[in-house]
């Protein structure tokens, strides 16, 4: 009787427990309901081993055994890789998109076209100012046009190239900083695969460490595209391409490096204008307007590293190419338009008593660099609007150079034809080739934020459908919380009627006829 006595508060004790131990679960899930990267835990339980068969009287005779209560078996983390992977492989996408789209538009506002102060409307100006000259060439004041009409339109390509380098710049020193965070991601995830290796070997179960885990594995996928796996001891393996970022408790560094510094060119110097003026020394090229120019990526061990998707990928993508694009179009537009008024003015002549040939109205290398030539700009009689010495009325030359307005000389990529064979290939003028460089960035950015708003819907559905069975729901804990409270009173319950059962044993049995 005595062991059956105290068999039942033992049982009863453990329905305690159990029971306690299930409501502290509920209790970390709901206190964790907001923690980013946290998985719901449930509590698990199941019965105790029973004891051995006993003798047991029954009217059918035999044995049977006596259950010895309930104990919670297992924490389960209630995590489903199937979504979790792939809410990271689109997750990279969308951050490859985001970084794509965010440069296309930094780069459109750095290319306007619509306020009246554009390459566009400064081309415009140009041409007409030569036209204007063309019909009053005797007039210093049309000429001054002419030379601001230059100013305007160099001054306005010159900023936006260094728009664009300093942006490119800034995306260079970005990339840095990317890189130290996937870095010390890496770090972080090596040391919590080895805390996640000594739990398993110790029989635990580490739910904490496996939310770490696997919020740093999507970190490293939103930054780099990474793809990662689990091994059977519970850590994780990430890579980037075919190279290992992170195995065990090894992390492969990744570094931003500058490139080797190469000797630039000396620059031309413009042909000395007649007269015996003192040439004109061509400005250097701009550094940086070459995506060499920029930080590369390797790993420590020297080997290259290709990172194609998530943060990183998008911003290399939008730093090398859409970038790059545009300033290959800025200076194929100063270079052309360099080449060609200035193949024309050399031939011309100014106003008397300068009236000289061979000088070029623009100088400068490169699209940072175009500039009215400083002789002009000191000297507008110098600006050439006639075929011959000595005819301050003729604006036949003039008339020439406004004429390249509408002249055929660019093909469909915007590469200038090689001159005398415009006929083979040129389809654009310079003017229609900026026009068309515009409007493909204008494509690029549209198409960029398609694909962006197209995977941050994905993104958005699975997120959805990873929280309906990883995410908490405070109705469903509070119902799990009542749920074992209820059975916790049951259990107490139960133990005060053993206990009183007890008492009748110990202080009342044997009393009788006392």
């Amino acid at each position: 009787m005595a062991n059956l006595i105290f068999g039942g508060i033992q049982t009863a004790l453990t329905a305690l427990r159990a029971q306690q131990q299930a409501q502290l679960v509920a209790d970390h899930n709901v206190a964790n309901a907001n923690t980013p990267g946290y998985t719901r835990q449930e509590a698990v339980l199941g019965t105790r081993s029973p004891l051995s068969p006993v003798a047991f009287d029954r009217g059918s005779g035999g044995a049977m055994q006596m259950g010895q209560g309930a104990q919670v078996e297992l924490t389960r983390r209630m995590a489903y890789d199937f979504y979790d992977d792939r809410l990271r492989t689109e997750l990279s996408v969308e951050k490859q998109w985001q970084e794509r789209a965010d440069v296309l538009r930094h780069v459109e506002a750095m290319l306007p076209e619509k306020d009246g102060s554009g390459i566009a409307d400064r081309l415009s100006e140009f041409w007409s100012s030569w036209q204007q000259l063309s019909t009053d060439s005797a007039d210093p004041a049309v000429r001054r046009a002419v030379r601001d009409a230059g100013v305007r339109l160099s001054q306005s390509i010159n900023e936006r190239a260094d728009g664009l380098v300093n942006f490119q710049r800034y995306q260079d020193a970005r990339l840095g900083r990317l890189v130290e965070e996937v870095n010390q991601a890496a770090g972080r995830l090596s040391k919590l695969n080895e805390r996640i290796v000594v739990a398993f070997k110790a029989d635990n179960q580490p739910n904490d460490l496996l939310d770490e885990r696997d919020r740093l594995r999507s970190q490293l996928s939103e930054l780099t595209g990474s793809t990662s796996y689990i091994q059977n001891d519970g850590s994780a393996v990430v890579s980037i391409g075919r190279h290992v970022l992170v195995a065990r408790d090894r992390a492969q560094l990744l570094q931003a490096v500058n490139p080797p510094v190469t000797a630039a060119p000396a620059p031309p110097a413009v042909p000395p204008a007649a007269g015996g003026a003192a040439p004109v020394p061509a400005a250097p090229a701009p550094a940086g307007t070459v995506s060499g120019h920029l930080r590369q990526l390797q790993w420590e061990d020297g080997q290259a590293a290709e990172v194609k998707m998530g943060t990183i990928g998008g911003l290399l993508v939008g730093r090398d190419k859409e970038v790059v694009a545009r300033i290959n179009a800025l200076e194929r537009l100063s270079n052309t338009l360099r080449s060609e008024v200035n193949a024309v003015h050399k031939t011309g002549f100014g106003l008397p008593p300068a009236n000289t040939t061979g000088q070029e109205f623009f100088v400068g290398n490169g699209a940072a660099q175009l500039a009215v030539n400083p002789l002009l700009e000191a000297n507008v009689g110098g600006v050439a609007a006639a075929a011959a010495t000595a005819s301050p009325g003729d604006g036949s030359l003039a008339l020439k150079i406004s004429q390249l307005e509408s002249r055929l000389m660019m093909d469909a990529e915007g590469t200038r034809v090689p001159a005398g064979t415009e006929a083979l290939g040129a389809t654009r003028t310079i003017q229609e080739s900026w026009a068309d460089a515009v409007a493909a960035l204008g494509a690029d950015a549209v198409r960029a934020q398609r694909e962006l708003d197209s995977h941050s819907m994905i993104v958005e559905q699975l997120t959805t459908q990873k929280d309906s069975v990883t995410g908490v729901s405070l109705d469903e804990e509070a119902a799990r919380v009542m749920r074992s409270q209820r059975a916790y009173q049951a259990a107490a319950r139960v133990l005060t009627n053993f206990d009183q059962m007890a008492e009748e044993v110990v202080l009342r049995l044997g009393m009788v006829g006392r």
